[in-house]
C-alpha cells in the first residue's frame, strides 16, 4: 500500500468517526499517562530508529481526547543532506477520536507537533569541508489509527500506527552556475508504538 493511499484512508476514517461517533456521557476516569517503545522509518535517513517516550492523554468524552506525546530516539545515525542524524526528539500534540467498549477502543488521531534532530548536513555535499553539521528541528504531523486493550478498570494496553510527515529544510545544492538555496519537502514516515498506559 502506498503512504498516498495510507495517508488518504486515515483521513477518510477519522472524517467518518468525526460523523458518527454519538454523544455519551462523561467517563469516570478522564486522565491518563503511559509509557511506549515507538519505532519510526525515517525516509530520508532510509534507516528505522528505535526509541522510548511518555504520554499524557485527556479524556473529554469517551469518544473524544486531547494528548500530547514526547519520544526520544537515542541512536546517533549518519546523516543524510536531505534529511537528519543525530539524536532525535519528537514531540506531538492533538486529538484522538473514535469508539469505546468496556474492553477495546479503537480511534483516529491528527496530531502536529515536531522532530528535533541532533545533527544535521544542510547541503548536498555533507564530506565538503563548506558543510558543517549543526541541530535542526522540523516540522512534524501525525496522522494514524489507535487500538486500545482495558484489561483492567484502570489499565490499558496502547497501540500506534501512523504515518508522521516530517518537513526537510532548506539545502544547499552545488550546480553548475554555483551553490543554489533549495527547499527540502517532506517525508511520510511509518511509525509503531506500543505501549501501556494508567487512568484516574
Amino acid at each position: 500500500m502506498s503512504r498516498k493511499v495510507f495517508t488518504a484512508g486515515m483521513f477518510v476514517a477519522l472524517s467518518l468517526l468525526l460523523g458518527a461517533a454519538p454523544a455519551q456521557a462523561q467517563i469516570a476516569r478522564r486522565s491518563e499517562i503511559g509509557a511506549q517503545f515507538t519505532t519510526i522509518r525515517i525516509g530520508g535517513l532510509a534507516t528505522t530508529e528505535p526509541g522510548v517516550g511518555g504520554r499524557y492523554t485527556y479524556n473529554f468524552t469517551d469518544q473524544f481526547a486531547l494528548e500530547s506525546e514526547f519520544n526520544f530516539l537515542p541512536r546517533d545515525r549518519a546523516n543524510a543532506a536531505n534529511g537528519g542524524g543525530g539524536r532525535k526528539v519528537e514531540a506531538l500534540f492533538g486529538a484522538k477520536l473514535g469508539l469505546r467498549t468496556p474492553d477495546f477502543g479503537f480511534f483516529g488521531k491528527v496530531r502536529p507537533g515536531f522532530m528535533h534532530f541532533g545533527r544535521v548536513f544542510k547541503c548536498a555535499s555533507p564530506a565538503s569541508a563548506s558543510c558543517p553539521a549543526g541541530s535542526a528541528t522540523r516540522f512534524a504531523f501525525d496522522v494514524g489509527g489507535v487500538i486500545e486493550y482495558y484489561p483492567r478498570c484502570c489499565v490499558l494496553l496502547r497501540f500506534d500506527l501512523g504515518d508522521t510527515v516530517i518537513g526537510l529544510g532548506d539545502r544547499t545544492i552545488d550546480t553548475a552556475t554555483g551553490p543554489r538555496r533549495v527547499g527540502g519537502g517532506a517525508t511520510h514516515n511509518f511509525q509503531f508504538s506500543a505501549g501501556v498506559g494508567f487512568r484516574f
